[in-house]
């Protein structure tokens, strides 16, 4: 009898403790034919994307250009930040010789999709030679901009060309950063084609007296959108 009564309780016990584990059971081993758990959302984009950094060089100058595309949820349009380069490389050792002008011409075209003419930068106009800090979708960019005049060479819907002259004796720091922003409809891209020109002279006493010039490396670029479709 007694062992009748151990067995009872035996059998009692367990069956509680069997009844409460089952529901934890039950909800963390799903059954045959639930769904799978949703996957995990993508990461959000980066705000601003680096798509294309050019580096050339001749025997008078160095020039680089780099391109980002901005991210926007605007569906109809493309952003685009290019920043142009150039710095010297003939006279760099010499610290009697310096660059006493300089040619710098970008050209931008979408090969038939209209430019967003509203949205694009720099406009036409003379510019103080200073550094500036520019931020763009995210990102903060140095630029250094002469004592320049900039003309627009090439002003239509499909094809724009700017160009930078600089006067200033010497150019400063002998270099040249050039920033354009542009938009353009979902998906066109943008190509872009560069020169660059330099003129030298040599300081003997209070006389600047020429000394050579030359043409930096072109770029030829096609830039096409990161972000098919966005």
């Amino acid at each position: 009898m007694k062992n009748s009564k151990k067995h009872l309780l035996l059998s009692l016990g367990l069956f509680i403790l069997f009844a409460s584990v089952l529901p934890a059971i039950g909800l963390a081993i799903p059954w045959p034919g639930d769904p799978p758990p949703p996957p995990p959302p993508p990461p959000p984009p980066p705000e601003t994307q680096l798509i294309i950094e050019d580096y050339r060089y001749s025997s008078y100058l160095y020039s680089t250009v780099i391109v980002w595309q901005k991210y926007e949820s605007d569906p109809t349009k493309d952003y685009y930040f290019i920043k142009y380069t150039v710095t010297e490389r003939y006279a760099q050792n010499d610290v009697f010789v310096e660059i006493y002008a300089m040619d710098a011409d970008i050209k931008v075209g979408t090969g038939g999709a209209l430019i967003d003419r509203a949205n694009r930068h720099p406009s036409a106009g003379v510019y103080a030679g200073n550094e500036l800090n520019i931020g763009w979708g995210g990102i903060t960019i140095s630029a250094l901009m002469p004592f320049s005049f900039v003309t627009m060479r090439t002003d239509t819907n499909t094809e724009q060309q700017w160009h930078l002259y600089s006067t200033v004796v010497p150019v400063t720091r002998n270099k040249v950063d050039f920033t354009l922003s542009v938009s353009v409809p979902e998906g066109s891209g943008l190509y872009f084609s560069t020169w660059s020109y330099a003129w030298w002279y040599r300081w003997i006493f209070f006389y600047a007296i020429p000394v050579t010039s030359g043409y930096g490396a072109n770029h030829y670029i096609f830039a096409r959108d990161l972000w098919p479709g966005v």
